[in-house]
């Protein structure tokens, strides 16, 4: 017995499933593959896109990866610290005698003959217990190129450490303790009224670290009580002046003004007579009677005094010169000038006075 045919007067909407006809399912709407809507909001039909799950909350901590363990340098681990260095046998020694509590430490390099050469600063360095590094020629040099940088001294002029004369040694050495004008000026009106008289050597815009270092060595066998000199345009402390030095910087006070003029002021103030070197002179300083505190000025190797500088000073003398040359290296005319200024003011000194009955 055959089946009844199927009666086509039933809705489409009335299947169980809710399908179309022949089974198929609804078309989905337009969209990317798998029937997701899109929209240039996000992933959910006109809306913006869902957020992460800790955009709401503290994001989660990250795990700090440990780094690397450093390596031990050859040259012992010196990093560039705030201070300098000290070169040479002979300036390392007066700084030890001078000022060894400043020495952080001595840097050795180790060759055949240095025990011998540098017996005496050794034994200054276990007297007064100071760490001593025996290193290798590349160490050595390794941490001596620490201080230096880029090889530039501070009056910029390109320094080349293989032409450097060393000899060998050098201590790491802390900065000094350097007064201010005020103190100058205190420590200088205080000599006066003691009938002292004393020298002060001032430095007008010289650049070159070389003729700086000069000038201290200066200072230093002339007896004057510091160097005045200013913070910009000039020289300041580098290995390179305290090669030239040869450890007048342990003994010799540096200090450092923002106006020359004003730091003349204070000294003349506590009753020195500032005394500059020009060529403009009327007389030289062979005609000149140092017979008062003096601060003796210098100016820069290429201008000389300058005109404010110059207005500022009390005298002015000259160095004669014989030959086709105008002039002298601002160093070796501190030293001439400087010495018989020096000359003259011990003569005038209450002990010399005394002996010589003057």
């Amino acid at each position: 017995m055959s089946k009844p045919p199927r009666s086509s007067s039933r809705s489409k909407s009335a299947r169980p499933n809710g399908n179309t006809a022949f089974g198929k399912p609804p078309a989905r709407p337009p969209g990317k593959p798998g029937g997701k809507p899109t929209s240039r909001h996000g992933n959910k039909p006109g809306g913006r896109k869902t957020a992460k799950p800790y955009a709401t909350g503290p994001k989660p901590e990250r795990v700090a990866e440990r780094p690397a363990p450093r390596r031990k340098p050859l040259d012992g681990g010196a990093l560039k610290p705030n201070g300098s260095v000290v070169m040479g046998r002979n300036s390392v020694a007066t700084l030890l005698e001078a000022s060894p509590a400043r020495v952080r430490a001595l840097v050795v390099e180790d060759t055949p003959g240095s025990a011998r050469r540098l017996n005496k600063v050794m034994d200054q360095c276990r007297e007064h217990r100071i760490r001593v590094y025996k290193l290798p020629r590349i160490a050595f040099e390794q941490r001596l190129q620490r201080w230096w940088g880029d090889g530039d001294d501070e009056g910029g002029a390109h320094i080349d450490l293989a032409q450097l004369s060393h000899q060998g040694v050098f201590a790491e050495v802390s900065p000094k303790a350097q007064p201010s004008i005020y103190e100058l000026a205190k420590r200088y009106k205080a000599a006066i009224e003691q009938g002292e008289k004393p020298l002060v050597i001032a430095l007008d815009k010289v650049t070159d670290a070389r003729n700086f270092g000069a000038i201290l060595r200066v200072a230093d066998g002339v007896g004057a009580m510091a160097v005045l000199t200013t913070s910009r345009h000039s020289a300041q402390w580098s290995p390179a002046v305290g090669k030239t030095a040869s450890g007048a910087e342990a003994t010799v006070d540096v200090v450092t003004v923002p106006n020359l003029v004003n730091g003349l002021t204070e000294l003349k103030k506590a009753g020195g007579w500032a005394i500059g070197t020009s060529d403009a002179a009327e007389g030289d300083y062979t005609q000149f009677a140092f017979n008062a505190p003096t601060v003796l000025v210098m100016g820069s190797e290429d201008k000389g005094l300058g005109q404010v500088v110059t207005k500022a000073c009390d005298g002015l003398v000259s160095i004669p010169m014989r030959g086709a040359v105008s002039s002298l290296n601002v160093a070796v005319a501190t030293a001439v000038v400087a010495y018989a200024a020096q000359h003259q003011l011990s003569q005038c000194s209450p002990t010399r006075a005394g002996e010589g009955g003057h």
